[in-house]
């Protein structure tokens, strides 16, 4: 009697431990598959990228820093992805323990998690043409943009 009791308890919690198994299984798949927006590889530098958000104009906009000792310039911003590249030439100052926002445009939103490469370069003082580095994941795409037709009479090769 004590055996068939046994059995019957490990068939029953066995077959609930299956079904809380597939159930878990379930809400992870449709929750873990959200992109988790994240900024890495700018901390302890002087020039940062402290935040990022999007707005309604297809652009992106970058929240930078300055946490040195002098005034900051930013005198490009790169960014790489899979799906293209931007680079955008600022001169935008920065004073001493401000933050600035700098815009990126053609970037839209996806249904797809990207990440993209950032490449800041800024002069500081009489240092010039410092470059920090780090990467944005998020779901969101640069457009492809067309580069600006030459000037009649002037070649240019991209």
């Amino acid at each position: 009697m004590k055996a068939q009791s046994a059995i019957e308890y490990l068939t029953t919690y066995g077959w609930m431990l299956i079904a809380v198994s597939v159930a878990g299984g379930a809400v992870y798949s449709t929750v873990g598959s959200e992109c988790i927006e994240s900024s890495t590889g700018f901390t302890g530098s002087d020039v940062a990228v402290e935040d990022f958000g999007f707005s309604n104009s297809n652009s992106m906009d970058l929240v930078i820093s300055n946490n040195a000792q002098d005034d900051a310039e930013i005198d490009e911003v790169e960014i790489n992805s899979s799906t293209g590249e931007y680079r955008i030439v600022n001169g935008t100052e920065i004073a001493v323990g401000s933050e600035d926002v700098v815009t990126i445009p053609a970037v839209e939103s996806s249904s797809e998690c990207n990440s993209f490469d950032v490449s800041i370069t800024y002069s500081q003082g009489p240092l010039e043409n410092q470059v920090i580095s780090g990467s944005l994941t998020t779901s969101a795409r640069l457009l492809e943009i067309d580069p600006p037709a030459a000037p009649s009479g002037l070649s240019a090769t991209y």
